[in-house]
C-alpha cells in the first residue's frame, strides 16, 4: 500500500479489511464478522488491479484468480477449478479481475458463477472483483455474498496533490503552479479526476 498514491480513504479502509482478514484480535473483541467480499470499481487505468492486489498481499492469505473473464477465453471448468482450489485451502482470496465481460458471458456461465459462490458462502473464502461499474453485479452485493463496494472515482485535492507533488519534483519542473494549485484544477466538477 506504500507505493499507491491518492485513494487515501480507499487504501486505509483496505488496510483494514487485511487486517480483518489475517484474523487480528482487535477486531474480534470488537465483535466484527469477517467480510465476504468486495468489488472495487472505476474506470480502465484508475487502479482497481493494483489495489486489490494490494490488499491480497497484505491479507497472508492464498489467492486463486482469473483476470479478464470472458466468453471466450473463460469456460466454467477454469470458474469452478479456482472455486475449488479456495475452499480447500482456507483461509483465501478468490481474485476475479476485469469482470465488466461478466454482463456479456453467456447464461450458463453466470448461472454457474453464482451457483460458485453460493457453494463457499459462509467457508471463510474471501471474494475480490474489479470492475468499470457495478450495477451490472447488483444481484451479487448483499450479505454473504459481496458486501463491500468501493468507488475508486471518490479522490479529493489531498490525493491528487499527493499523486502530483512526487512527478513535479521528480522531473524538477519550473512551474508557477503549485501542487496545491494543480489538485484545485483537477478536482473541479469540469475535469475529472481520472483525466
Amino acid at each position: 500500500f506504500e507505493s499507491v498514491k491518492g485513494y487515501r480513504y480507499v487504501r486505509g479502509f483496505l488496510m483494514r479489511i487485511a487486517e480483518i482478514l489475517r484474523g487480528n484480535p482487535k477486531f474480534k473483541a470488537l465483535g466484527s464478522r469477517d467480510p465476504s467480499g468486495i468489488i472495487l470499481f472505476g474506470k480502465n487505468g484508475a487502479g482497481k488491479t493494483t489495489l486489490a492486489n494490494c490488499l491480497i498481499r497484505a491479507s497472508g492469505r492464498p489467492s486463486f484468480q482469473i483476470h479478464h473473464i470472458s466468453p471466450l477465453t473463460t469456460n466454467y471448468r477454469q470458474i469452478t477449478d479456482v472455486f475449488a482450489a479456495a475452499e480447500n485451502q482456507t483461509p483465501s482470496i478468490i481474485f476475479l479481475d476485469d469482470l465488466d465481460q461478466y454482463s456479456t458471458i453467456s447464461t450458463y456461465l453466470e448461472i454457474k458463477l453464482k451457483e460458485c459462490m453460493d457453494a463457499i458462502e459462509g467457508k471463510n473464502v474471501f471474494i475480490v472483483f474489479t470492475a468499470d461499474r457495478y450495477d451490472y453485479y447488483e444481484t451479487l452485493i448483499r450479505p454473504g455474498k459481496i458486501d463491500i463496494a468501493l468507488d475508486l472515482e471518490a479522490i479529493d485535492q489531498e490525493d491528487i496533490r499527493e499523486i502530483v507533488e512526487p512527478i513535479l519534483n521528480a522531473g524538477n519542473m519550473n512551474t508557477e503552479l503549485a501542487p496545491q494549485k494543480i489538485a484545485k484544477i483537477l478536482s473541479s466538477p469540469e475535469t475529472t479526476p481520472l483525466i
